[in-house]
């Protein structure tokens, strides 16, 4: 973090603000640590624990939907029907595509695959940036893979 933030101040000459996101809960003690510090140096940065956050503070704007799969809730599947409707109103058929996989993504980490099936239409995945480019690297191994048992043969 400290390395990072020292190259983007002198590249860019700005304040840096760093952020770590912590997706899914754990017991871990270091989602607390919220600095860096050695004998001549110390290094503040903000964590933010998903789990321990507000849905509503996603809920409110389209391109941090996603992220409300994973905020605190007394009834997670709620919350990701909340989510999924919430996406399903966006007018806009690419970023609702995009958005409806980062959401079947992160939903990954917290749901059982035949709710997140049941909320997020397949097509919509598949239609995705996300889901295209993982498929096209795929394709790229599989080829490498099928051209180097070609050559052994």
């Amino acid at each position: 973090m400290l390395d990072y933030s020292v190259r983007l101040k002198r590249q860019y000459n700005c304040d840096v603000e760093q952020v770590i996101l912590f997706l899914k809960a754990t017991s871990s003690n270091i989602v607390q640590i919220q600095e860096y510090k050695d004998r001549t140096t110390c290094h503040y940065y903000r964590v933010i624990r998903l789990w321990e956050q507000e849905p509503s503070t996603f809920l409110t704007t389209p391109s941090l939907l996603p992220f409300a799969t994973l905020a605190q809730s007394d009834s997670p599947p709620t919350l990701l029907r909340e989510v999924a409707a919430r996406i399903a109103r966006i007018d806009d058929s690419r970023q609702r595509v995009n958005l409806a996989s980062c959401a079947e993504i992160l939903a990954g980490l917290r749901f059982e695959k035949a709710l997140r099936r049941q909320l997020f239409r397949e097509e919509a995945m598949r239609e995705s940036v996300i889901y295209q480019d993982i498929l096209q690297q795929g394709l790229q191994e599989g080829l490498q893979q099928g051209l180097q048992q070609g050559q052994t043969l």
